[in-house]
Protein backbone atom coordinates (compact mmCIF):
# COMPACT_ATOMS: atom_id res chain seq x y z
CA UNK A 1 0.00 0.00 0.00
CA UNK A 2 2.88 2.40 0.76
CA UNK A 3 4.37 1.85 -2.65
CA UNK A 4 1.03 2.60 -4.33
CA UNK A 5 0.61 5.79 -2.32
CA UNK A 6 4.12 6.91 -3.26
CA UNK A 7 3.36 6.35 -6.95
CA UNK A 8 0.14 8.37 -6.67
CA UNK A 9 2.00 11.24 -5.00
CA UNK A 10 4.75 11.08 -7.63
CA UNK A 11 2.12 11.13 -10.39
CA UNK A 12 0.40 14.16 -8.87
CA UNK A 13 3.71 16.00 -8.57
CA UNK A 14 4.53 15.28 -12.21
CA UNK A 15 1.09 16.50 -13.31
CA UNK A 16 1.55 19.71 -11.27
CA UNK A 17 4.96 20.31 -12.89
CA UNK A 18 3.49 19.82 -16.37
CA UNK A 19 0.57 22.18 -15.64
CA UNK A 20 2.91 24.87 -14.31
CA UNK A 21 5.12 24.49 -17.39
CA UNK A 22 2.13 24.91 -19.70
CA UNK A 23 0.95 28.00 -17.82
CA UNK A 24 4.41 29.61 -17.94
CA UNK A 25 4.68 28.85 -21.68
CA UNK A 26 1.22 30.34 -22.35
CA UNK A 27 2.01 33.50 -20.34
CA UNK A 28 5.31 33.89 -22.21
CA UNK A 29 3.55 33.64 -25.57
CA UNK A 30 0.95 36.23 -24.54
CA UNK A 31 3.73 38.62 -23.45
CA UNK A 32 5.65 38.14 -26.71
CA UNK A 33 2.53 38.76 -28.81
CA UNK A 34 1.68 41.94 -26.93
CA UNK A 35 5.23 43.30 -27.10
CA UNK A 36 6.01 42.44 -30.69
CA UNK A 37 6.35 45.00 -33.46
CA UNK A 38 3.11 46.77 -34.26
CA UNK A 39 0.98 45.48 -37.08
CA UNK A 40 0.60 47.80 -40.06
CA UNK A 41 -2.77 48.51 -41.67
CA UNK A 42 -4.25 51.06 -44.07
CA UNK A 43 -6.20 54.11 -42.96
CA UNK A 44 -9.36 52.56 -44.45
CA UNK A 45 -8.92 49.49 -42.21
CA UNK A 46 -8.11 51.75 -39.26
CA UNK A 47 -11.38 53.65 -39.78
CA UNK A 48 -13.24 50.34 -39.68
CA UNK A 49 -11.62 49.44 -36.35
CA UNK A 50 -12.48 52.88 -34.97
CA UNK A 51 -16.13 52.63 -36.04
CA UNK A 52 -16.36 49.10 -34.56
CA UNK A 53 -15.34 50.49 -31.14
CA UNK A 54 -12.19 48.35 -31.02
CA UNK A 55 -9.81 51.29 -30.56
CA UNK A 56 -8.71 52.37 -27.09
CA UNK A 57 -6.68 55.41 -28.22
CA UNK A 58 -5.23 57.10 -31.31
CA UNK A 59 -1.81 58.70 -31.26
CA UNK A 60 -0.75 61.05 -34.05
CA UNK A 61 2.89 62.08 -34.26
CA UNK A 62 4.52 64.74 -36.37
CA UNK A 63 8.15 64.42 -37.14
CA UNK A 64 10.70 66.59 -38.78
CA UNK A 65 12.52 64.82 -40.15
CA UNK A 66 10.19 61.80 -40.22
CA UNK A 67 9.21 59.33 -38.79
CA UNK A 68 5.71 60.50 -38.28
CA UNK A 69 2.48 58.59 -38.30
CA UNK A 70 -0.60 57.28 -36.62
CA UNK A 71 -0.70 54.52 -34.01
CA UNK A 72 -3.88 52.87 -32.80
CA UNK A 73 -4.01 51.20 -29.41
CA UNK A 74 -6.61 48.46 -29.45
CA UNK A 75 -8.74 47.39 -26.51
CA UNK A 76 -7.11 43.93 -26.64
CA UNK A 77 -3.72 45.49 -25.85
CA UNK A 78 -2.16 45.44 -29.33
CA UNK A 79 -0.77 48.47 -31.12
CA UNK A 80 -1.27 49.02 -34.84
CA UNK A 81 0.54 51.43 -37.15
CA UNK A 82 -1.40 53.09 -39.94
CA UNK A 83 0.63 52.99 -43.15
CA UNK A 84 -1.02 55.69 -45.27
CA UNK A 85 -2.07 57.92 -42.46
CA UNK A 86 -4.48 60.84 -42.84
CA UNK A 87 -4.17 64.44 -41.78
CA UNK A 88 -4.55 65.11 -38.07
CA UNK A 89 -7.92 66.74 -38.79
CA UNK A 90 -9.22 63.64 -40.59
CA UNK A 91 -7.99 61.36 -37.80
CA UNK A 92 -9.62 63.56 -35.17
CA UNK A 93 -12.88 63.65 -37.16
CA UNK A 94 -12.96 59.84 -37.30
CA UNK A 95 -12.51 59.69 -33.52
CA UNK A 96 -15.26 62.24 -32.95
CA UNK A 97 -17.70 60.33 -35.21
CA UNK A 98 -17.04 57.10 -33.32
CA UNK A 99 -17.27 58.70 -29.88
CA UNK A 100 -21.06 59.06 -30.20
CA UNK A 101 -21.42 55.26 -30.19
CA UNK A 102 -18.16 54.08 -28.61
CA UNK A 103 -17.72 56.69 -25.91
CA UNK A 104 -14.69 58.94 -25.66
CA UNK A 105 -11.52 57.74 -27.40
CA UNK A 106 -8.34 59.52 -26.32
CA UNK A 107 -6.58 61.33 -29.18
CA UNK A 108 -3.03 62.58 -28.70
CA UNK A 109 -0.75 64.57 -30.95
CA UNK A 110 2.98 64.38 -30.43
CA UNK A 111 5.17 67.13 -31.85
CA UNK A 112 8.88 66.79 -31.10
Amino acid sequence: MKRGSALIVLGLVLIAIIVVGILVYWRDRQYQQQNSQPTKISWLDAQALISQCRVKYLSYSYGFPPPEGVTLGLKNGKEIEVTNYPSADDAHAAILRASSTCGPIPFSIFVP
